[in-house]
């Protein structure tokens, strides 16, 4: 039973031509000249085919274009769970294959060329905040994959932009053991808050997965600068740091930031990601830092109440994050 009846395919345009030799099923020869049409609101779709379905050595090519909104899926296609995602799409693509690479799986074999775009999307997680991206760009090239992301939003937290690039698909088809990619952002305003959050703060009312995360090897060389970082009531000003990603390993090198008057530089490593993540070891910290001054004034005091100790509101401790070893 689906929730609603979906609105029809429309202005549908195919064009086939067939042709075959006598008695030889693999000259089988399919070339679909038009496949069109339009779903949705402002769904359409094009496509065309060169394929010669039963020769396995025999080229195959062909090319789709589709652009719609997440509201066309919906009206559509009914089956489709609505998760409230909102955002406007566009999706190329050209490929060339035979069916023997097909049949044998030699995905490095087949040419691919795809790309995708999306504006304005909006998605809510389970908790209902929402993430918001203005543009999204997306591109596989034979085996490489390139992501691109503007104007990230998440609660307060927000990203002028990521970038992610890399050979994914043989890591993804299980043709490489180790993922290998470069990750650049570029932040305004990271909270942590969201994600560091003491245990006691939890909505225990909203469902979280209980299945373990797993991590497969990979290996991933990143490039972080944010303008604001903040952690509780902690806010850190032009923060950026490079590393690695190895293996539930985070390298962290030349990390640099401004916290109150102090100009902090940190070099350490973050261990145990996967054990903390699936909640079976706990997080391991190891840090160096060293500051051009330490305004002892600025940590532990406020200068309007100063005068008076007495009258001094209780100040809170720093919180860390729960089963942290520092």
């Amino acid at each position: 039973k689906y929730k609603s009846t979906p609105q029809p395919l429309e202005n549908l345009m195919i064009n086939v031509d067939i042709t075959k030799d006598q008695g030889d099923l693999s000259s089988l020869h399919l070339i679909m000249n038009q496949v069109q049409g339009s779903f949705g609101n402002n769904g359409r779709f094009d496509h065309i085919m060169d394929v010669y379905p039963f020769s396995d050595h025999k080229t195959n090519k062909g090319e789709t274009n589709i652009q719609f909104s997440a509201s066309d899926l919906y009206a559509s296609f009914p089956f489709i769970d609505e998760m409230a995602l909102e955002g406007a799409f566009e999706f190329s693509s050209q490929y060339q294959f035979n069916m023997a690479q097909i049949e044998n799986e030699s995905w490095d074999e087949i040419s691919v060329l795809a790309n995708l775009k999306g504006d304005n999307i909006v998605y809510p997680d389970e908790s209902l905040v929402e993430y918001k991206v203005s543009k999204l760009s997306a591109n596989i090239e034979q085996q490489n994959v390139s992501v691109g992301l503007e104007n990230v939003q998440y609660g307060r937290s927000f990203l002028s932009f990521v970038d992610f690039k890399g050979p994914i698909l043989p890591y993804l088809l299980g043709k490489a053991k180790i993922l290998n990619g470069a990750l650049m952002a570029r932040g305004k305003m990271i909270d942590l808050n969201p994600w560091l959050v003491d245990e006691a703060q939890v909505d225990t009312s909203v469902a979280v997965s209980t299945s373990d995360i797993d991590l497969s090897p990979y290996h991933l060389d990143y490039e972080f600068k944010t303008d604001e970082l903040r952690y509780d009531e902690y806010d850190l000003t032009q923060v950026q740091f490079n590393g690695k990603l190895k293996d539930g390993n985070l390298w962290v090198e030349k990390m640099e930031g401004i916290y109150q008057s102090t100009f902090l530089q940190c070099n350490g490593e973050v261990s145990n990601l996967s054990g903390y993540l699936n909640e079976v070891s706990n997080l391991r910290m190891d840090f160096a830092c060293s500051g051009d001054e330490f305004d002892l004034w600025a940590y532990m005091s406020s200068e309007e109440n100063a005068q008076n100790v007495a009258e001094k509101e209780a100040v809170e401790p720093f919180r860390f994050p729960e089963e942290i070893d520092m």
